[in-house]
C-alpha cells in the first residue's frame, strides 16, 4: 500500500514538472517571438510577420477586432516601450508582464 501511494505521488510530481515544462516553454516562445518581431508603426498588423493575413474582422469591417495590436503591444513591451504598448492594445502591456511571470513561475518550480 505504501509503495503505491509512493507511486502515485512520483507520478504526479512527474505531471507537475511537465507542466511546468510546458508552461516555461511557451512562455520562452511567446517571448523571443515578441522581441523577434519589429512592431508595427500603425499599432497593429505585426503579427503579418508570422503569418502574411490581415485580421480577417477588421479586413471585412475595418473595425478593429479585440485582439488587434496585441502583437504589437508584445513587440514594443520587448523593447521596453510601456507608453507605446499601452497604446497598441490597453490589456498588451499586462498579458506580458503575465507571460513573463508564468514563465519565471515555471522556472522557478523546475528547479
Amino acid at each position: 500500500m505504501e509503495q503505491a501511494v509512493g507511486e502515485a505521488e512520483s507520478v504526479s510530481a512527474l505531471g507537475h514538472r511537465l507542466e511546468a515544462a510546458g508552461i516555461l516553454l511557451v512562455a520562452v516562445v511567446l517571448l523571443a517571438g515578441s522581441w523577434w518581431l519589429a512592431p508595427s508603426p500603425a499599432g497593429h498588423g505585426t503579427h503579418e510577420q508570422l503569418v502574411p493575413v490581415p485580421c480577417g474582422f477588421h479586413w471585412i469591417t475595418r473595425v478593429p477586432c479585440a485582439m488587434c495590436g496585441m502583437t504589437t503591444a508584445f513587440a514594443l513591451m520587448a523593447r521596453g516601450e510601456v507608453l507605446a504598448a499601452f497604446g497598441a492594445h490597453v490589456l498588451g502591456p499586462v498579458l506580458y508582464l503575465a507571460t513573463v511571470l508564468m514563465g519565471g513561475r515555471a522556472g522557478y518550480a523546475l528547479l
